[in-house]
């Protein structure tokens, strides 16, 4: 059995469970153009590289693991107490680090798309794609004279057109400042599209979101917004932008820590922290979480089977419009879709367990791999 081309209304949705009993209620949204988003999310159970490979496909960081093996892998995970999850951390060491063994008078520690297999995480002509996530610079970050990026959109292809960033988030100091520049480059030279001091952007969570249209005559759309009081540190909107260099085969974002060591004294060791990195293709939403809340499993009752919601309640976006938001409260839920029962795993242990034992496609937790 095929899954449908286009997500159905929730009665057509509802007669394939009879075909596939137990599916869980991700799977909802795996059909059609929801394909066409990813959302890495960090999860200390499970070991780094192979969760990016895993959502990212091929070999998607760039590291100087090679160069420095003693400290171990250069991006980990660790629980985040302000946003209350897993999250990232990208690693630099100023003295020991370079660029993946290839170029020493530069250092990096990034992740990006990779063109195998995921094509709708790779930008082509014509496309819109939006790119969506969350980071955190110490308080203390120290950028150089030099480049310091720690967003890109990389072209691939033609080199005649150059070989820089089609744009750039970049810190640099000058004059004794410190600066956060937005670089774009059309194929001719890097241009400053926006330049601010970059002290608000330190010590505090930032989300951002980058919506590009891929053309020669292109547009593009960036915010970032402190996590938190809400408050927009940055809103800028450009049309007729070049977004895209003759001979490019495609486009794709990268996210990290990427720097110049030619002026290395004004540099230092540095941890930035990533988080919920979100790519869309042509205007489809990402699964995620609103709002972080306690994990509380709930069990929808149909016929004949059980379905396990993975999300937690209170915290999931529907687009079927099959579950009603609902929000725990004191062991129960608000608002069952009708004709349906929802209860809490803790109400529904008893009853169920002996169901679920037999459920192939129940979430199973994840052992860390070391």
């Amino acid at each position: 059995m095929s899954l449908p081309t286009q997500l159905r209304p929730a009665e057509e949705i509802l007669k394939l469970f009879h075909y596939a009993p137990a599916i869980t209620t991700a799977l909802l949204f795996l059909a059609g153009e929801a394909a066409a988003a990813v959302l890495v999310e960090a999860d200390t159970r499970v070991d780094t590289y192979l969760l990016l490979h895993e959502k990212l496909g091929g070999t998607p960081y760039e590291v100087p693991d090679c160069g420095h093996s003693e400290f171990g892998p250069h991006i980990t995970q660790t629980f985040d107490d302000e946003l209350r999850k897993d999250v990232f951390l990208f690693h630099l060491h100023r003295d020991h680090d370079d660029d993946r063994c290839i170029v020493q008078d530069r250092q990096r520690t990034e992740v990006k798309t990779y063109s195998r297999n995921t094509p709708h995480l790779i930008g082509s002509y014509g496309e819109d794609h939006s790119y969506r996530w969350k980071f955190r610079f110490d308080g203390k970050f120290q950028p150089s004279s030099n480049f310091t990026h720690f967003f890109q959109i990389k072209p691939v292809g033609n080199e005649e057109t150059g070989t820089n960033p089609l744009l750039t988030f970049s810190a640099n100091t000058r004059d004794g400042k410190d600066y956060f520049r937005i670089n774009h480059d059309r194929g001719n030279g890097m241009e400053v599209l926006y330049e601010t001091e970059l002290a608000p952007l330190l010590g505090t969570w930032i989300e951002a979101q980058v919506d590009v249209h891929y053309t020669e005559k292109g547009t593009i759309a960036i915010v970032l917004k402190r996590i938190s009081d809400n408050s927009y540190v940055l809103e800028l909107r450009q049309q007729d932008i070049a977004l895209w260099r003759p001979g490019t085969e495609y486009n794709r974002p990268k996210f990290g820590l990427y720097r110049s060591l030619l002026d290395r004294d004004s540099l230092r060791d540095e941890v930035v922290r990533i988080a919920d990195i979100c790519i869309t293709e042509n205007g489809v939403p990402c699964l995620r979480r609103v709002t972080p809340t306690p994990i509380q499993w709930s069990i929808m009752m149909l016929p004949d089977y059980s379905v396990i919601n993975p999300f937690p309640t209170g915290a999931f976006i529907d687009p079927t419009g099959l579950l009603k938001r609902t929000k725990a409260i004191r062991g129960s839920v608000q608002a069952p879709p009708e004709g349906r029962t929802i209860k809490t795993a803790q109400k529904q242990k008893n009853e169920s367990s002996s169901r679920l034992k037999d459920n192939p496609f129940r979430p199973k937790q994840k052992d860390h791999v070391k």
